[in-house]
């Protein structure tokens, strides 16, 4: 069933005529390069509650929920921080439009102005990423935190212990 929700997304993609990925296609490394410089990106514009380049690997619908979440932190005056510890490629599918799935573990804090220095609590998650041809460059086009129930098993390089993709 964990691929029931990818095909769910892929199929509203090609519903909504999301531009599907032509030309060479991405190697599992630069796949791979192309999601943590994504996942760089969007933890940054989180942290200061603005968007900045989230169009240099953002695309289409990812591209507007990435700024919608910023939105919504920066009404309320709030910065989602992240502290990574560990990033690791769970999932890897190259056929059709790549599809990447990053686990990540850390630890996380929401500031708002009555709170600006809360505690860091642990966290992990996994994101879900389907990359497609943009405008001749790779870009993330759709993406989604990927509920517990949904996740992939973790390699040994996640297990590996400290360290970091």
């Amino acid at each position: 069933m964990r691929w029931a929700l990818p095909f769910l997304v892929s199929a509203v993609l090609l519903a909504c005529g999301e531009p599907a990925p032509a030309g060479p296609g991405l190697t599992q490394a630069e796949a791979l390069r192309l999601a943590l410089r994504a996942d760089d990106q969007r933890r940054l514009a989180f942290a200061e509650a603005r968007a900045g380049p989230l169009g240099d690997y953002f695309s289409g619908p990812a591209l507007a929920g990435a700024q919608r979440r910023v939105d919504s932190l920066a009404q309320r005056g709030q910065r989602l921080e992240e502290r990574p510890r560990l990033r690791c490629l769970v999932h890897w599918r190259a056929d059709g439009s790549p599809e990447v799935v990053l686990e990540v573990r850390g630890e996380r804090r929401l500031a708002a102005p009555r709170q600006p220095d809360p505690p860091w609590a642990s966290f992990v998650r996994q994101w879900w990423l389907r990359l497609g041809l943009v405008g001749g460059r790779w870009l993330v086009t759709a993406d989604l935190e990927l509920p517990p129930d949904r996740w992939w098993p973790a390699g040994e390089s996640c297990a590996a212990g400290p360290g970091m993709l």
